[in-house]
């Protein structure tokens, strides 16, 4: 026996009222998926440019020795620089960097205070760089 099922009928109320409450639950359901996607990569995002620090570079110096043993100097950043003795030299900083790296591939550097003392080239140009550090170690 078929049962015939009007239009306005109680089980056929019921039935789009469950199926109606069903899409809207699953509609509230993907909008808050969506807001707390949103708001995770607006965090990321705000993350990114704000909390990641770059190094910086301090002061730039580049030393020129040609074959008759004379010295230039090139200097940003830097106060005065000369030579100390035989292959050595010094430079003065405008400011200490608290943490810091120095870029030097030609010998060994020492910077105390606001000084930094180098090894010279023996003929050629070399560059050194001093680089301020975000993060909280020298080098």
């Amino acid at each position: 026996m078929e049962k015939k099922v009007d239009m306005c009928d109680q089980t056929t109320r019921a039935w789009t009222c469950r199926v109606g409450l069903l899409i809207s639950v699953c509609g509230v359901l993907c909008l808050m998926m969506f807001q707390i996607w949103t708001y995770y990569f607006s965090l990321v995002t705000q993350m990114d440019t704000l909390a990641f620090a770059a190094p910086e570079i301090k002061a730039v110096v580049k030393t020129c020795v040609n074959a008759s043993s004379n010295v230039t100097f090139t200097g940003w950043n830097v106060d005065e620089c000369q030579t100390t003795s035989v292959g050595r030299a010094y430079c003065v900083l405008y400011e200490k960097p608290d943490a810091f790296f120095i870029d030097y591939a030609d010998g060994t550097v020492q910077l105390n205070d606001t000084t930094v003392s180098f090894d010279l080239p023996s003929v050629g140009c070399a560059l050194l760089k001093v680089w301020q550090l975000p993060w909280g170690d020298s080098f």
